[in-house]
């Protein structure tokens, strides 16, 4: 059963807010389109990832590859929801962290490792997009309650993934060589974290139903 689980109904809960956002595609603004684009990338990569693993192919070179989509995806999401200094700051951080991911895919963390450093890092930079977005939500006066804004939802899910999987990131390398009990342990944990993202995404897609139509360009 918790194959089942791991391999198949947390990964596949990305439908839930993949059909909302389809929906209601007219009603989202450029963040959230992004952030829903994202979520086809990770769809997309997770059933490559699935095929290679279920094959016993490595597929680590993939999750080098992911965390730079990942983090480039992120990263314009919150780019077009911060003003000020950290919109003009994004883009740089954008281009610093793939030239460190393919430093260390080509000389630190190869293709038979997983990408520690570089995902902490992504972690870090992201919990601190989170933050800076609740400041900026919380300084707003624009009279709409809360919950009925979208791109709440979207960042409590991230912050919640981000920060609750950061150990895991930062020990991928070590929980490898660990039991089998700790592995379902830790992934059980972690997708249990991923379902609750993907949930949260859905309540933020779902918001945009009561929202004025948005222009697609």
């Amino acid at each position: 059963m918790i194959y089942i689980y791991e391999w198949y109904i947390a990964p596949g809960a990305i439908l839930f807010p993949l059909i909302i956002a389809i929906v209601f595609y007219k009603r989202l603004d450029i963040s959230l389109k992004v952030m829903m684009f994202f979520l086809v990338f990770i769809a997309i990569m997770n059933t490559i990832i699935t095929v290679l693993s279920m094959k016993s192919i490595n597929n680590l070179f993939l999750v080098h590859i992911y965390t730079v989509f990942e983090f480039a995806f992120l990263s314009w999401f919150y780019k077009l929801q911060l003003k000020g200094l950290a919109n003009k700051i994004i883009p740089v951080l954008i281009g610093l962290f793939t030239l460190l991911c393919l430093v260390n895919y080509f000389f630190i963390q190869k293709s038979d490792q997983s990408n520690t450093y570089t995902r902490s890092i992504e972690a870090v930079i992201i919990i601190g997009y989170c933050i800076l977005l609740f400041s900026k939500q919380s300084l707003a006066e624009s009279g709409i309650p809360w919950r009925k804004i979208s791109v709440n939802w979207i960042n409590v899910g991230v912050l919640m993934y981000y920060s609750g999987c950061f150990f895991t990131f930062v020990f991928m390398n070590y929980l490898m060589k660990a039991s089998h009990l700790i592995n379902h342990i830790v992934w059980g944990a972690m997708d249990t974290l991923l379902l609750f993202e993907y949930i949260l995404f859905a309540v933020g897609f779902y918001q945009c139903k009561k929202q004025p139509i948005t222009s697609s360009y």
